[in-house]
């Protein structure tokens, strides 16, 4: 990824010095253009001057007064001398200062429409450059998260092929493969979540779905690392909780919720995850709570961008949370966390719809 970042900052370093070019052009000429107006100024007032001294000339030769107003219609006589009238004065200053208010309107304009741009530019190239940090963070990650799992199974398979373990142990290891598989899978299905959304290819289909139901079956799924990890499970669900909402996006919630509660709580003595799932208003809310690691107030909507990781155990590929809100959105429900601080445990809500819904923009 070198070669590419490198091109990109020689990329914007010569964009920027154009628009830097573009904004000194667009004030030298607003500047040169009050400058020429001001000699056009003083040249017709200069051209007046000898109007004024052909005048006298005249008036010297025998000329009359009319006759010399005939000539020089923009004269008028002061005690008895012939200067320029203050109508064609003002007539001059008025020209004056009505082009020096346009080119300042104009130049200040497109000096303003460029340094907009230039910030729309600055803005659009950070949020870009973070953006690549975060794939390559995600990349290296992601490279862990699949080798982990690959090698812990990868060793349990081995033992039970070359040993004849006991029964309790072997039970142990069996669990264990089955929950570096289940994480494989769980990446390998946000990743293709992921591919979906950003191609625009998802198609949900909403249901009548008992979130109650839901959430127990998808804890089914992770008991053999519950077991492992001796976590305490409570679940409260209210009975007839239902939302209108796709099975497939609902199931991706819940196991994305629960595996990001699992990776908080794993470096907690006493480990608790709780899962509520409640009727409030015109919504079903799904509640996970933890006695985890916590995180700063500060960061609870960083949490649901892509790619973004947060220190510590909960790190993993960037992509749950994310597909969580995604998801959550798509179908007018609404994703939220919050926590009292690192090492105070972390609650994570998802309010899906009882009835049909438009996203939020």
């Amino acid at each position: 990824m070198t070669a590419p970042l490198s091109s990109l900052r020689g990329v914007r370093i010569a964009f920027l010095t154009l628009l830097a070019v573009c904004v000194a052009q667009a004030a030298y000429w607003t500047i040169d253009q009050a400058l020429y107006t001001s000699r056009m100024h003083d040249q017709r007032l200069a051209e007046h001057a000898r109007d004024v001294r052909a005048a006298l000339e005249l008036e010297q030769r025998g000329a009359t007064r009319e006759e010399v107003l005939a000539l020089y219609p923009e004269l008028s006589y002061v005690d008895g001398a012939p200067v320029l009238s203050a109508g064609a004065r003002a007539a001059l200053d008025d020209a004056r200062s009505s082009r020096l208010v346009r080119y300042g309107s104009e130049g200040a304009f497109f000096l303003l429409v460029l340094c907009g741009s230039i910030w729309v530019l600055a803005r659009a190239l950070r949020q870009d450059a973070a953006l690549r940090r975060r794939q390559q963070s995600f990349l290296a990650s992601a490279s862990h998260e699949f080798k982990s799992p690959l090698a812990s199974a990868r060793l349990s398979i081995e033992t039970l092929a070359l040993r004849d373990p006991p029964k309790e142990q072997r039970d142990k290891l069996a669990d264990r493969a089955l929950d570096d598989l289940s994480r494989l899978d769980g990446l390998i299905v946000n990743l293709l979540d992921n591919a979906q959304l950003e191609e625009g290819r998802v198609r949900l289909v909403r249901e009548r779905i008992d979130l109650g139901k839901a959430a127990r079956a998808t804890l089914a799924e992770f008991e053999g690392r519950v077991r492992a990890n001796g976590v305490e499970l409570e679940v409260r669900a209210e009975p007839g909780a239902e939302c209108l909402a796709d099975p497939v996006a609902v199931h991706s919630v819940l196991r994305n919720l629960v595996d990001n509660a699992l990776k908080a709580v794993s470096a907690t003595r006493a480990p608790r995850i709780e899962l509520s799932v409640r009727a409030q208003g015109d919504d079903v809310v799904t509640t996970v709570r933890d006695n985890g690691v916590g995180f700063e107030s500060s960061a609870a909507e960083r949490l649901f961008d892509k790619f973004h990781r947060e220190p510590g155990p909960r790190s993993g590929a960037g992509l749950g949370l994310y597909l969580v809100r995604r998801f959550v959105e798509l179908q007018g429900g609404v994703a939220r966390a919050s926590s009292a601080g690192p090492g105070s445990g972390a609650q994570f809500e998802v309010a899906w719809p009882r009835a049909a819904r438009e996203p939020a923009s």
